[in-house]
């Protein structure tokens, strides 16, 4: 299996601190460290079925903490507008981008640490929030995730206490990269 390598990633953001930003990639470099590790690890421990099955669990975790984050980081950027593509689907699945948006916010606010994640399901042209809790546990299968906000303490802790998600979930509203969005659908 080749190597995972870490991206670098440029933030115009607007209300995180480069501190923050700095430490988020620091823990994403460990996902991807992590990752590749446990693949030489299961491939060295063929032979032990409980090994490899245990380490196997655990590079899907590490393998989605890899992916979720490059969707979250690559999903701001200030400065950018909401597109006609999105739009279209949060009318058709909620009514309208409102209701969207007030069902997403209260996906993003439900007490626990987590993801909160707009999901494309091409087959039936809607968008679904969830709220998925470990990286790999929860994903809906087929489907495309197009807005990803990191809802983990450590994407806010720097510069913001564990108890004030509210103000980091404003600073990411208004930080999002539409167009990615758009290109997402």
């Amino acid at each position: 299996m080749k190597t995972l390598e870490v991206k670098k990633f440029e933030f115009n953001v607007d209300g995180i601190s480069e501190k923050q930003l700095e430490v988020h990639q620091t823990l994403y470099a460990g996902y991807v460290k992590n990752f590749n590790e446990l693949q030489l690890d299961r491939t060295a421990n063929l032979a032990n079925a409980r090994l490899h099955s245990e380490l196997t669990r655990r590079a899907a975790f590490e393998f989605n903490g890899i992916r979720l984050h490059e969707l979250y980081f690559s999903n701001l950027k200030k400065g950018t507008s909401l597109g006609s593509k999105f739009t279209q689907a949060a009318v058709n699945t909620f009514g309208s981008f409102d209701d969207w948006k007030a069902d997403f916010q209260k996906v993003t606010t439900m007490r626990g640490i987590g993801w909160g994640i707009v999901y494309y399901d091409k087959e039936s042209q809607q968008l679904i929030n969830t709220f998925v809790a470990d990286h790999e546990i929860g994903h809906l299968t087929t489907c495309e995730p197009v807005l990803v906000c990191d809802l983990w303490e450590h994407a806010f802790s720097v510069d913001f206490l564990p108890t004030e998600r509210a103000k980091y979930l404003e600073i990411f509203w208004n930080n999002i990269n539409w167009d990615v969005v758009e290109e997402r659908i």
